[in-house]
């Protein structure tokens, strides 16, 4: 009995630290899709993300508000934990992308709908990497906003500065 105890632990365990964030993922999107549409499009998905990475704002302002009310108030291990997750969730984003159901596939959208929470039943949900839009250079976007045709200096300069990112002057 106490080995099987033993195993039923570490599983759980286990699944806390492999499936929960994963989990806590999906059933943020599914609670947060919007019964008029039947699919999403990639812009859409990357508003649905970005409310997932700002979910717990709302709470890490009230503790920041409480604080300040008192008159030496001490910062909750709570408010450190919800600033070191923001900022780990925003960079996990921008640097590799976050894998999410794909909401581009109406199927998807249906399953992910009906689907009771039950994690055994993540892996029947089709799922897609979302990386951030990327940013077009300040000098990229002003060649090719320009009506007229750039005089060969102009079109060298924009092509240095979107391939380094930076401008000559």
């Amino acid at each position: 009995m106490l080995r099987d105890d033993r195993i039923a632990r570490t599983s759980r365990e286990r699944d806390e630290v492999k499936v929960g964030p994963q989990l806590e993922r999906y059933l943020f999107v599914r609670d947060h899709l919007d019964p008029s549409f039947k699919s999403y499009t990639y812009q859409q998905m990357h508003g649905v993300i970005e409310q997932f990475l700002v979910r717990h704002q709302a709470e890490l302002e009230e503790l920041v508000r409480e604080r300040e009310a008192q008159l030496h108030g001490k910062k909750k291990p709570r408010e450190d934990l919800l600033v070191a997750m923001m900022a780990q969730e925003r960079s996990e984003y921008e640097k590799y992308g976050l894998t999410i159901p794909n909401l581009a596939a109406s199927k998807v959208v249906e399953a992910l709908r009906t689907w009771d929470g039950n994690p055994n039943a993540m892996e029947l949900i089709k799922t897609v990497l979302v990386r951030p839009p990327k940013k077009a250079s300040a000098a990229a976007a002003s060649a090719s906003s320009s009506t007229t045709a750039p005089s060969p200096q102009d079109a060298l300069q924009a092509k240095i500065a979107e391939l380094t990112g930076m401008t000559v002057e």
